[in-house]
């Protein structure tokens, strides 16, 4: 019997290796990128990514949001306050180790941690501010105008500061909470050990990957057996 594969480019950018099973259906065999946090907004705006083995990603709105829509993360959270420009009536909640990239309205280096904070207060598009404190690299100071590509890391040693009104009462059970996507990087050392996967669909899955990077075109593989 011949065992059907294919690759595909899936919605969240990452490009798969699947095959079908004894019971027609298709279970990955290997992905490009193991940590599917790492791809750019796949959990939507205002929401914490988090890569749990054997689950896949992890999708939960920050404190203060709520999930715009349940059936698609993308659309990410939204908030549940307004929020204006007296500095007198905003605080900021600490949330280690997440990090946010890009849409950094100031980026400062060797910064205070109140320097950065006064930096978001004076801007009445700052969501919050990530502050990295001091080490080999120094400290570094990101204000941010949205909250997009977050990535949970227990390694990385920052914190993103969110703004939010004092007189908020939100709790964490308002943040709603979603598995989506297979991360586990056991399923891909299992299947290689196996001897699952030939040389030549992974070949083409790494031409294919190093396309996407190098914004070259592909062509379209469809079913492999």
């Amino acid at each position: 019997m011949v065992m059907q594969r294919r690759l595909t480019l899936d919605s969240d950018g990452n490009v798969r290796v699947y095959s079908r099973n004894q019971a027609s259906k298709w279970q990955i065999l290997w992905q490009f990128i193991f940590d599917t946090c790492i791809v750019h907004g796949i959990c939507g705006g205002n929401n914490t990514c988090s890569c749990v083995p054997k689950r896949g990603s992890r999708c939960s709105c920050l404190l203060g949001y709520r999930v715009k829509n349940s059936n698609d993360w993308s659309y990410g959270c939204e908030p549940m306050f307004n929020l204006n420009c007296n500095r007198n009536e905003a605080t900021f909640l600490e949330v280690p180790g997440v990090e946010f990239y890009g849409y950094d309205n100031n980026y400062v280096t060797n910064s205070t941690y109140m320097n950065c904070l006064n930096l978001c207060l004076q801007d009445c598009s700052c969501k919050g501010f990530q502050y990295r404190y001091g080490g080999d690299q120094g400290s570094s100071c990101y204000t941010k105008i949205q909250l997009l590509n977050e990535r949970h890391s227990p390694t990385y040693e920052g914190a993103i500061y969110l703004r939010l009104p004092k007189s908020n009462n939100y709790s964490m059970e308002q943040s709603v909470t979603t598995y989506d996507h297979v991360c586990s990087v056991l399923l891909h050392k299992t299947m290689l050990q196996s001897n699952q996967v030939n040389c030549e669909v992974l070949s083409m899955a790494c031409y294919c990957s190093w396309s996407l990077i190098n914004g070259q075109p592909f062509f379209d593989l469809g079913f492999i057996n």
